[in-house]
């Protein structure tokens, strides 16, 4: 049976130092302690919620709530990285049943994006948009109030900057009023 050669390094774990050939005369070189830090391995959890001022009417399909929202270091401060972990819209003081999505933009969008209109994405734009998240299962066991969970995304995230916007749009016609103009509130969650 041939002998199967590799080599260990130079590398960070070799401290730049020649190759030390692994064989089965020496199957674990013993490396010379050299100290390497590989930045924050866990990630520094972010949360960020932004309550928009809504209209207290029927939204009808298709229109935006709440406008443009932006959320401040939710990514990393220097590397502008991060994971999305999560979505959460609630309404606190109505029932809503019917289904949204969120599109998540690394810029602020220069299209046109105002509460209770129909969204207007322009071609500049599309190269911001990091997707659309449907939120389409409220629960609402508590009382008088919706909360949409959208958990375990995972998508990573190379921003602009250390924020994140957002726009919300309904795929129903809303079952409710908002009760108040500060009825809905969207939050992301991150790893920096």
């Amino acid at each position: 049976m041939p002998e199967v050669i590799s080599f260990i390094g130079p590398d960070v774990a070799n401290a730049g130092q020649s190759p030390i050939p692994v064989s089965a005369a020496n199957p674990l070189p013993v490396l010379p302690y050299s100290t390497v830090t590989i930045a924050n391995v866990g990630g520094i959890a972010a949360k960020a919620t932004v309550i928009p001022t809504v209209t207290t009417s029927v939204y009808a399909i298709g229109k935006q709530i709440g406008g443009i929202m932006t959320f401040a270091s939710v990514l990393a401060p220097t590397t502008f990285i991060g994971l999305l972990e999560s979505i959460t819209l609630t309404f606190k003081g109505s029932l809503q049943t019917n289904r949204f999505v969120v599109a998540l933009f690394t810029a602020s969008p220069a299209g046109t994006f105002t509460d209770f209109s129909v969204p207007a994405i322009a071609a500049a734009d599309s190269a911001l948009l990091i997707g659309i998240y449907p939120l389409v299962t409220p629960q609402n066991n508590l009382g008088t109030h919706a909360i949409y969970n959208l958990d375990g995304i995972g998508k990573q995230i190379v921003g602009s900057s250390q924020s994140l916007f957002a726009v919300v749009i309904c795929l129903d016609a809303t079952s409710t009023n908002p009760a108040t103009t500060s009825d809905m509130a969207l939050t992301l969650a991150t790893v920096q």
